[in-house]
């Protein structure tokens, strides 16, 4: 699994809680993107208004995306892909997304698309000319 926090958010929590060289280190970026990320308690500071403030993405050793997750301040966006492998290639036989979020005056709202390939071709020619 990989987690992020947007960077801007990143820049403003060392510009509270660190110091200005803190911005220049990789690791140290890192590890309080990651305490961002995972204390319940900071959920509230790294929510943000426009774009996604945080991801998190399920990967396999290969690099291919099973899950995607964008945080907004109204709520969640969630891609989950389901693939068929062929001649050893990922192919995607279910794309399914969910968003949940609340709406000032409307409450919560949910909702999901769902979308399966059928008819994979194992051994595809073109049709000639």
């Amino acid at each position: 699994m990989l987690a992020g926090v947007h960077r801007a958010i990143v820049d403003d929590a060392i510009d509270r809680y660190g110091r200005p060289e803190d911005k220049l280190d990789v690791t140290t970026r890192r590890k309080i993107a990651q305490w961002l990320y995972t204390a319940p308690n900071m959920k509230e500071f790294i929510a943000r208004p426009g774009p996604p403030y945080a991801l998190r993405a399920t990967i396999d050793e290969n690099g291919v995306l099973y899950e995607l997750v964008l945080s907004y301040d109204w709520g969640e966006v969630s891609t989950r892909i389901g693939y068929i492998w062929i001649n050893g290639q990922p192919v995607w036989a279910e794309v399914q997304a969910d968003t949940v979020s609340n709406l000032a005056g409307v409450g919560r709202v949910i909702g999901q698309l769902v979308l399966r390939f059928t008819n994979h071709c194992v051994n595809c020619k073109r049709p000639g000319p």
